[in-house]
């Protein structure tokens, strides 16, 4: 009986795995976009993605004062994952910040830096606009994601809305199709949830129809 000499399998290599990828958008199904304001969902996303594949590093500004051996394949990858970020982004974005000569961590910074320009007068102008948003002629369905949408735009710039501030936003937004579902949340005990309103306007809606 003859022994199995056969190599064992042995587990894939940093470099191995990240080449392993067929698609990044099932793993960041969300294009970073201007428009959305998405910046803080993309780049998390983004960063654990490159964590797990061994590559975070490249996202990361290089220290010339390493005294590591210089890796053989860090030009490769670093193409890799500038090919990974630019299949995450919007074709604009691509536009902006594309360059063939571009490092990983010069996209990277790139991208925050769009982002992250006249943030202030982003959050003011969105704080303005949620907190005079009016449900007119809006179903309560599109009034309330329209609320949630400007909501989760702040969070992305770092200012977070309070849970009862979103509320009062909300129902003060509903008064005047609204008023007596409006006044009855207003002179409750308890607060509800951002949820439990919709709910319950949605069910007035229904009523109504």
């Amino acid at each position: 009986m003859t022994g199995n000499n056969s190599p064992p399998n042995l587990p894939k290599q940093p470099i191995d795995k990240a080449y392993s990828i067929v698609s990044i958008k099932a793993c960041i199904p969300s294009s970073l976009d201007l428009e959305k304001l998405n910046y803080n969902s993309w780049s998390n996303l983004f960063n654990r993605f490159c964590k797990t594949y061994d590559v975070h590093h490249h996202l990361q500004e290089p220290v010339s004062t390493s005294t590591a051996p210089p890796d053989p394949f860090f030009d490769t990858t670093d193409s890799l994952v500038v090919m990974w970020m630019y299949s995450t982004i919007s074709l604009k974005l691509v536009d902006m910040v594309i360059d063939d000569s571009t490092t990983t961590h010069e996209v990277w910074k790139k991208l925050q830096n769009l982002f992250h320009d006249n943030k202030v007068a982003r959050v003011i102008q969105l704080d303005n606009d949620i907190r005079n948003m009016a449900i007119g002629t809006l179903s309560v369905d599109d009034y309330f994601q329209e609320i949630k949408s400007k909501d989760d735009c702040l969070a992305n710039l770092g200012s977070v809305v309070s849970d009862s501030s979103l509320i009062t936003y909300a129902i003060n937004g509903l008064r005047a199709k609204f008023p007596e579902i409006a006044r009855i949340i207003r002179h409750q005990e308890t607060l509800p949830t951002f949820d439990q309103v919709r709910s319950m306007v949605l069910f007035e809606e229904s009523d109504m129809a």
